[in-house]
C-alpha cells in the first residue's frame, strides 16, 4: 500500500527467473510484430524511400533556416522585442545574405552538392555558438506563442491543421504555375549548368532573384521538395513573426494577427508553392521590427537593419518595394525628433546595398539594368513590354487607395484582377482600431503610417495596370496589416453596448472565418492525392497528370522525341518539366510578338532553327483561352496561325489539350 499522492515505482528486482521470463516476453513481442510485419508490409521498399526523401527535405530546409538564424543572431543579435519577432528577424537578415552570397558564389564558383554542403557545415561550425542562441531563441519564441485560452488554442489548432496540409503538399512533387514557370524553373536550369548562367528564353531571370537563390541552395542538397519545405519554413517564421510583433503590446491580439493571414485562402495554401511572396512578407515584417525599434531607443543598428530588410524585399519581388516606400513614410512621419533626415540616409544606404546586385547583374547581361521590363535589350522589345504590362480594367482603374476594400470582397485565387483570396480579417479587424486612439509616434501609429502608406503604393499602382493590382505582389506589407487586426480585435473585445459584449461576437467571428479557411484548405488537401504521393503510393507522374491535367503528359512526350531537339511553346509557359529541352512561351506573347515583329513564316521558322529547335508544342487549351478573352489579338492573328500550323507535320495529339508539331526541313 502507498500513501496517497505517492505512484507506485515500477519493480527493478525480483527473482531471477521472473526476470528473464519478461526479457523473454519482450523479445517474443518483437518477434511476433517483426513477423506479422513481413507479411502484412505498411510501406513497401518505395514508400520507404519516399519517406526518406521527405525527412531529408525536412532537415535540409530546417538546416537552412538554422544557418540563416545563426548568422542573423551573429550580425544583430537580440532587439529586445519579443522572442516570437526576433527569432523571425534574426533568420531573415541570414536568408537575405545567403541569397547574395549565393548569386556571387555561382557567378564565380558555380554551385554543386559539395559546396553546398561545405558552405552549410562551415556556417553551422563557425557559428555554433550563434546556432545554439538562436535555437535557444526559438524555444522561447515557442513557449511565447503557446495558447493561453480555449479562443486561441482553437486559432492555433486551426492554423496549425493548415500548416499540416501545407507541409504535405510541399513534400510532394511541384505542381503549381509560378513555380514551374520560374521559382523552381531558374532554379534548376542554375544546378543543371552548375553556375549562375543568363536564360535569355526566359525573361523572368532578370527579376531580383533573393528567394531564388535560396531555392537553389536547397534543392543543390534535397530537391524540388527542400525548396518547398524552405519555402514554408519562410512562411511560417512571418506567421511567428507577425504574432511577436503584435504580442509586444497586445497579448490577446497575438493570435488573431496569425488568424488574419491564414484568414485568406490563398495566403494559407500558398506556404506549400514554392513562390516568393512569403519571403517578401518576411522580409516586410523585419522592416518594421527594425523601424519600431528605431523609434523606441533610437538605435542607428535598428535603422540600418530595417533598411537592409526593405532592401532584401526589393531584392525578392519589384512589387515588393512597397516596404521601401512605407519605411520612408515611417521615418519621416514617425521616426524620433532631431534623428529623421539621418536615419532616412541610414535607411536608404543600407537598403540600395542590400539591393545593388541585382540592377548589376541585368546591366553586366543585358546592358539594362531594369531588364526585362525596361529599357531596350536585343532579347525583349518594346512590343513585348508593352503585352506584359497589359492594359488598365476600368473596373479595378477607378478605385485608387480604395483597392485593398476590393481586394478582399472580390480577390479569388487566380481569378481575374486581384488574382488572390486574401480574407475577410485582415480588412474587417482593421476596422477595429478606429475604436481607439492611434498617435503618430506610438507604436499603433507607426504600423498604421506603414500599412496607409502600402496601400496607397498597391492603388497607385493599379491605376497602370491591371496586373500590378494583384494582392499577392504586395504581400510584404501583411504582416504589418495583421499585427493592426490584432489591436483592432483588442479594442473590439473591450467595447460593451448594453449587455452585449462586442468581443464575444468579435471572437465567433473570427472563430467561423478561420474555420471555413480550414475548410478550403481541407477540401483542396482532401482532393490533392498529396498524400498518396508522399508515401509513394502513387507515382510522381500519376500525381502530376492528375493535378495537372495534359501538362504532364505532354512533357512526357516532348522528352521522347527524337532527336532530343528543342521545342518550342506556344501559349505554354511551364518550363520546369522538360528542361532545357523546352523553350517555353515564358509571357505567353510568342505569337503575338511575331505578328507585330512582321517577320514571316519562313523568318520565324529559320529564327526556331538557329535556337536549335524541332519541334512546336502548341497548348491548344490555353489558346483558345486567350483568343475568347484577350482583345489585343485580331482576327487576322488567329487566322495566320491556323495557316502557320498546316504547314508543319502534325506529331502527335496529347489528350484534348496538346499538339507536338515537327518543324519541316
Amino acid at each position: 500500500m502507498t500513501d496517497r499522492g505517492e505512484q507506485p515505482q515500477p519493480q527493478s528486482s525480483g527473482p531471477r527467473a521472473t526476470r528473464w521470463t519478461a526479457v523473454a516476453a519482450v523479445a517474443g513481442l518483437f518477434a511476433i510484430l517483426a513477423s506479422y510485419y513481413v507479411i502484412h508490409k505498411p510501406i513497401g521498399p518505395l514508400g520507404a524511400a519516399a519517406l526518406l526523401g521527405d525527412l531529408l527535405s525536412i532537415l535540409v530546409a530546417g538546416l537552412v533556416i538554422l544557418a540563416s538564424g545563426a548568422l542573423g543572431q551573429r550580425l544583430v543579435g537580440s532587439l529586445s522585442f519579443s522572442p516570437a519577432a526576433d527569432v523571425a528577424v534574426q533568420a531573415a537578415l541570414g536568408l537575405g545574405i545567403f541569397g547574395l552570397g549565393w548569386l556571387v558564389t555561382g557567378s564565380v564558383i558555380g554551385y554543386s552538392l559539395w559546396l553546398s554542403l561545405a558552405v552549410l557545415l562551415a556556417v553551422l561550425v563557425v557559428l555554433r555558438r550563434s546556432a545554439w542562441a538562436w535555437l535557444r531563441l526559438a524555444g522561447e519564441a515557442v513557449r511565447q506563442v503557446r495558447p493561453t485560452g480555449a479562443f486561441e488554442g482553437c486559432l492555433a489548432a486551426a492554423s496549425g491543421l493548415m500548416i499540416s496540409f501545407d507541409l504535405l503538399e510541399a513534400l510532394a512533387p511541384p505542381a503549381h504555375f509560378d513555380a514551374l514557370v520560374y521559382h523552381l524553373a531558374l532554379p534548376s536550369r542554375f544546378l543543371a549548368a552548375g553556375r549562375f548562367v543568363f536564360l535569355p528564353e526566359n525573361p523572368f531571370w532578370g527579376s531580383p532573384l533573393l528567394a531564388e537563390m535560396n531555392y537553389t541552395w536547397a534543392m543543390s542538397m534535397g530537391g524540388a521538395s527542400a525548396a518547398a519545405s524552405l519555402g514554408l519554413l519562410v512562411g511560417l517564421l512571418a506567421l511567428v513573426g507577425a504574432f511577436g510583433l503584435v504580442a509586444s503590446e497586445w497579448p490577446r491580439g497575438a493570435w488573431v494577427a496569425v488568424a488574419a493571414l491564414m484568414g485568406g485562402e490563398t495566403l494559407a495554401q500558398s506556404l506549400s508553392w514554392a513562390y516568393v511572396d512569403w519571403f517578401a512578407a518576411l522580409f516586410g515584417l523585419g522592416a518594421v521590427v527594425g523601424l519600431e525599434a528605431w523609434r523606441r531607443a533610437g538605435s542607428w543598428r535598428a535603422v540600418g537593419l530595417a533598411g537592409a530588410m526593405a532592401g532584401f524585399a526589393l531584392g525578392t519581388k519589384y512589387t515588393a518595394g512597397v516596404v521601401l516606400a512605407a519605411g520612408v513614410a515611417v521615418v519621416i512621419l514617425c521616426g524620433p525628433p532631431g534623428r529623421r533626415w539621418r536615419g532616412l540616409a541610414w535607411f536608404l544606404g543600407v537598403a540600395a546595398l542590400a539591393f545593388i546586385a541585382w540592377p548589376v547583374k541585368n546591366l553586366v547581361a543585358t546592358g539594362s539594368a531594369l531588364y526585362p521590363y525596361l529599357g531596350s535589350s536585343p532579347w525583349v522589345s518594346g512590343a513585348q513590354q508593352a503585352f506584359f504590362a497589359g492594359t488598365s480594367s476600368a473596373g479595378f482603374q477607378t478605385v485608387g487607395p480604395l483597392v485593398p476594400v476590393f481586394a478582399t470582397i472580390y480577390g479569388v485565387e487566380s481569378g481575374p484582377g486581384y488574382a488572390a483570396s486574401i480574407g475577410p480579417l485582415l480588412l474587417g479587424l482593421v476596422l477595429g482600431v478606429m475604436a481607439g486612439p492611434v498617435k503618430r509616434r506610438d507604436f499603433s501609429g507607426l504600423l498604421l503610417v506603414f500599412v496607409v502608406a502600402g496601400w496607397l503604393v498597391w492603388g497607385g499602382a493599379n491605376l497602370f495596370s491591371e496586373l500590378l493590382g494583384q494582392s499577392r505582389l504586395y504581400q510584404a506589407i501583411f504582416p504589418a496589416w495583421a499585427a493592426l487586426a490584432g489591436l483592432g480585435f483588442v479594442r473590439l473585445r473591450e467595447v460593451r453596448v448594453g449587455n452585449v459584449r462586442l468581443g464575444r461576437l468579435t471572437q465567433a467571428l473570427v472563430l467561423l472565418a478561420l474555420a471555413l479557411s480550414l475548410t478550403g484548405s481541407l477540401r483542396s488537401f482532401s482532393t490533392s492525392g498529396t498524400l498518396a504521393a508522399d508515401v509513394g503510393e502513387e507515382s510522381p507522374g500519376a500525381y502530376l497528370t492528375a493535378r495537372l491535367g495534359g501538362y504532364y503528359p505532354a512533357m512526357q512526350a516532348v522528352r521522347n522525341v527524337q532527336p532530343k531537339a528543342g521545342v518550342v511553346m506556344l501559349w505554354e509557359p511551364r518550363g520546369y518539366y522538360c528542361q532545357p529541352q523546352c523553350i517555353p512561351d515564358t509571357w505567353i506573347d510568342r505569337w503575338f510578338s511575331l505578328r507585330r515583329s512582321g517577320a514571316d513564316e519562313t523568318t520565324i521558322l529559320q529564327d526556331w532553327r538557329a535556337q536549335g529547335a524541332g519541334y512546336v508544342l502548341l497548348n491548344r487549351t490555353g489558346m483558345a483561352f486567350i483568343e475568347q478573352d484577350d482583345a489585343r489579338y485580331t482576327a487576322e492573328d488567329w487566322s495566320s496561325l491556323a495557316a502557320f500550323l498546316s504547314h508543319l507535320d502534325l506529331v502527335q495529339r496529347i489528350g484534348t489539350g496538346y499538339e507536338l508539331y515537327a518543324i519541316p526541313g
